[in-house]
């Protein structure tokens, strides 16, 4: 066989094995242009509930006007000893302060209870006369009536603590020493001022926000204190009044909000932040990273059969730092496209790398 022959004949074998492999090669690449593309995207469910827009300031603690109660005595005395100093939190029947007893005061006691036993002794003369005739009616009357009166004495000298030498000044429920006016070997009179002190939990702060905000609060909402020196969780809170007038100086509108909740964690005059819920209502709630918007306005991606489809939607107002209230012809059933949604297309495959909550729209 000639040598050109036997060239041709391994050279057509190799020439055909190159056409098989560039055949699959152009099926292969047909193929890869028909797959439909897919984006991995994480959901997360539409909720219905309440939802507010949170207004927030800055104020101060102080004691809620009306709520400081004074302490004092009903007879004068000498202030023999002090047990508490301003700032000091107190319990119900914790003795603040002892006062020795006027000895004048102590005079009028002894001279209630001499009287009354003498009272007593004479109703027992008369009522011996009149047996014997020798008293009348009318004079018994007048017996009975001047025991009376002594007994009547003595119960008040009693009650104003005259039988006492040392009176011992109690505190009436739990809360906090506001002001010590007197120190020991002060004299003082009946009524004095003695101890100033507030119960726990009556306090309030006055914050101050924009004249903007300002104009959405009104009394009743309800809102939240925190300390901004602790980390402790929010107090319940109200708003009892908003200032209509601009302080000239820091240029806000005062708000004053009283603690509905357990506000013994706040200190007077210390630091808060207040947060204040405005336009409340009924709303789907989505997380913010859901909601996205062009030059056609706010939409969000649903997925339906295995497919992001475009809703366009209004936010009606609420907001939080991580959800926001929509409104539109959204379907409750169809999960949310969350993390991903700039990459998603109208129409486009997806496929979801977990579920989220809405409460989570991060995680």
């Amino acid at each position: 066989m000639s040598l050109g022959r036997r060239m041709l004949l391994f050279v057509t074998p190799l020439a055909c094995l190159c056409l098989v492999v560039l055949a699959d090669e152009s099926r292969s690449g047909d193929s890869g242009d028909a797959t439909e593309a897919t984006a991995l995207v994480t959901t997360a469910t539409l909720r219905r509930g309440p939802m507010s827009t949170t207004v927030s300031g800055y104020g101060t603690v102080t004691v809620a006007p009306g709520k400081a109660r004074t302490l004092s005595l009903a007879q004068g005395g000498l202030v023999s000893e002090v047990h508490v100093a301003a700032g000091e939190r107190v319990k119900r029947g914790t003795i603040l302060m002892i006062v020795d007893s006027d000895p004048a005061a102590r005079l009028v006691f002894e001279h209630a209870r001499t009287s009354l036993a003498l009272a007593r002794t004479e109703l027992e003369r008369t009522r011996q006369l009149r047996a014997q005739n020798l008293a009348t009616d009318s004079q018994v009357a007048a017996a009975e009536k001047a025991l009376s009166d002594a007994r009547t004495a003595l119960d008040a000298q009693r009650d104003i603590g005259g039988a006492s030498v040392h009176n011992d000044l109690k505190a009436p429920f739990d809360g906090v020493v506001l002001e010590v006016p007197v120190a020991p070997g002060d004299r003082v009179t009946a009524g004095a001022t003695l101890v100033r002190t507030v119960a726990e939990g009556s306090m309030q702060v006055v914050a101050g926000l924009s004249p903007q905000d300002a104009r959405r609060v009104k009394s009743g909402m309800s809102g939240a204190i925190e300390s901004v020196a602790s980390e402790r969780a929010s107090i319940d809170a109200r708003v009892a009044h908003v200032q209509a007038m601009v302080d000239p100086t820091s240029h806000l509108v005062k708000v004053v909000l009283e603690a509905t909740g357990d506000a013994t964690a706040l200190l007077t005059d210390e630091g808060a932040r207040v947060l204040i819920f405005v336009d409340s209502g009924e709303f789907w709630i989505a997380p913010r990273a859901a909601v996205l918007r062009d030059q056609a306005g706010a939409y969000l991606f649903q997925i339906v059969e295995g497919h992001a489809k475009r809703v366009t939607v209004s936010t009606p107002g609420p907001e939080s730092e991580r959800e926001i209230a929509v409104d539109g012809p959204i379907d409750p059933s169809a999960k949310v496209v969350v993390l991903g949604a700039y990459e998603v297309e109208d129409g486009m495959a997806v496929r979801e790398s977990r579920h989220e909550s809405n409460d989570e729209p991060g995680a």
